[in-house]
């Protein structure tokens, strides 16, 4: 018997079902009030299916790279082959030009912004944080993850190489040491995107304070030209991305470049963890 005050528990589907072979499986939606399906009433279908969801979000942020790459790539070897361009190899151009920073700046808020923000929202956090795991480890964990993404978008463009070296001679070294550049920059700002994201349970929000971090990191170097004090300059110059990544581009590996990227990744990691070990510890 239904207990007073209480509504009484309605089917979600009814199903016929047969074990004969060949035969078809049919399931009807229930019908709730007002003769809607229960399922339309309370969004059952998209609760049901966030991985099938973030899956369609992770292809189309997969071609939307490969396309705007294999246009940029298109762009330079075109400007390369117009009568007067410039000597020189065309992969270099693709680490280095405007829209490589510009897309960046808006690709690696977009992997970052979920990777706990989907937690603290859907309330999964709770079952990591209590989970029989550190927080450097969660930390790490999930910033392997997005890195290792965003070095998958890239693997595709190893065919620019391929195509390359099927037309001319190329120097397999800037090659070599710009796709190392790709790889320390990923991680810099990615980890970046993991402390933002431990802020927040909005991936929105998560996005914004990636992208407006980012911002003033990608623009210290670049405010050097305008100090005229020769020691501020050489420390801002320091932090100038844009010249790190023609050096890589041109094949020059230093020493500085790679400790500068690798202390800063681990700086922002440590802050991850930090304020994660903070959540955890806040009732």
């Amino acid at each position: 018997p239904a207990v007073a005050g209480e509504r009484p528990v309605e089917a979600r589907a009814t199903a016929v079902r047969t074990l004969k072979p060949g035969m078809r499986v049919r399931f009807a939606p229930a019908r709730g009030s007002g003769g809607n399906p229960a399922g339309a009433q309370d969004g059952l279908g998209f609760r049901e299916h966030p991985r099938a969801a973030a899956a369609g979000a992770t292809d189309g942020v997969r071609a939307a790279f490969l396309l705007v790459n294999g246009l940029i790539f298109y762009a330079i070897i075109s400007f390369l082959n117009a009568p007067g361009a410039p000597k020189g190899q065309a992969l270099p151009y693709l680490f280095t030009n405007t829209y490589f920073w510009i897309f960046n700046l808006f690709l690696v808020p977009i992997i970052a912004m979920r990777l706990f923000a989907e937690e603290r929202k859907s309330g999964t956090i709770e079952i990591l944080l209590t989970a029989p795991v550190s927080e450097a480890e969660a930390v790490l964990g999930k910033f392997a993850g997005a890195l290792g993404f965003f070095l998958t978008l890239w693997a595709p463009t190893l065919v620019y190489v391929w195509i390359l070296r099927s037309q001319t001679s190329i120097d397999l070294g800037p090659v070599v040491s710009g796709y190392l550049a790709i790889a320390l920059l990923g991680a810099y700002w990615l980890s970046v995107g993991v402390f933002a994201s431990t802020l927040t349970k909005n991936q929105i929000v998560a996005a914004i304070l990636t992208f407006g971090l980012l911002i003033p990191i990608f623009s210290a170097g670049l405010a050097a030209s305008m100090i005229n004090d020769p020691a501020k300059r050489e420390a801002l110059g320091y932090l100038n991305l844009w010249d790190h990544m023609e050096e890589f581009a041109r094949g020059v590996v230093d020493t500085r470049r790679i400790v500068y990227y690798l202390s800063a990744t681990a700086f922002f990691l440590f802050l991850a963890t930090v304020s994660l070990a903070a959540r955890k510890e806040t009732p």
